[in-house]
């Protein structure tokens, strides 16, 4: 599979920074600093990186213990074992209605509700396994989890094109992985306070916690561009001159 993917890279085309070029290294070298200055002073690059840092928390620490969560409750292996199986679906439909939701009516909107989606579906999880011990509510469980799944993939889908709407053309590959990176921290800080959270209050306090935590990152959204700034952006290839929009 890697190998089949990077055959791709091999002997694709990538676009020529002409004006790069022809500036030579020095050159190339200060157009990359005045780009990247001015993605510095750009406010959608802050709040792209709050958005990559929190907005993923709840499912990201919901998905480090999902399998001793369903165990916990009752579930036998076998059970949780099927239910991972579920999930690709889940996960693989979410993403499918983001990325068409997303190219419809915005990235941000689709962005917003899968946040509101993932704290909603979270909390009702969480209120389902208060005081839980096994017993007929697996199957609401389960089916819970399977929505947050499905939040994973359309939250996620929507997100990383928010984060393409945000990076600099000029910059892509340093600003686009910064966001990259920044998701994998989100995941790192977000599994480790939800862990401490499990063994002091248990699962649902941990789980409604988290999920208020990545709300937090709503309010970044304002300063993120939609399809309408796009025109803003300097162009590919060149510093921006008089000639560009807004």
């Amino acid at each position: 599979v890697i190998w089949s993917t990077t055959l791709l890279v091999i002997f694709s085309r990538e676009p020529v920074d002409e004006a790069a070029t022809d500036a030579g290294p020095t050159g190339a070298t200060r157009l990359f600093g005045a780009a990247l200055g001015e993605a510095l002073r750009r406010p959608a690059t802050w709040a792209a990186l709050v958005l990559a840092l929190v907005g993923g928390a709840a499912f990201e620490a919901v998905g480090a213990v999902a399998g001793p969560f369903l165990v916990d409750q009752g579930l036998s292996k076998a059970a949780v074992g099927w239910f991972f199986s579920g999930t690709i679906v889940a996960m693989f439909a979410g993403t499918a209605v983001s990325g068409v939701l997303a190219d419809r009516v915005g990235h941000r909107r689709i962005v917003a509700a899968g946040l509101l989606y993932l704290a909603l579906v979270i909390s009702a999880t969480a209120l389902a396994a208060w005081g839980y011990t096994g017993g007929s509510r697996a199957g609401l469980l389960v089916t819970l989890m399977l929505g947050v799944y499905l939040g994973i993939g359309l939250f996620a889908a929507a997100s990383y094109a928010l984060f393409m709407d945000a990076t600099d053309p000029r910059l892509g590959g340093t600003q686009f992985s910064t966001y990259m990176g920044a998701t994998n921290a989100c995941e790192m800080w977000s599994a480790w306070a939800g862990g401490r959270l499990i063994a002091a209050a248990g699962y649902p306090v941990a789980f409604v916690t988290l999920a208020a935590a990545s709300l937090v990152a709503l309010p970044a959204l304002a300063w993120l561009p939609g399809k309408r700034e796009e025109a803003e952006k300097p162009p590919t290839g060149g510093e921006a001159g008089p000639g560009r929009a807004g």
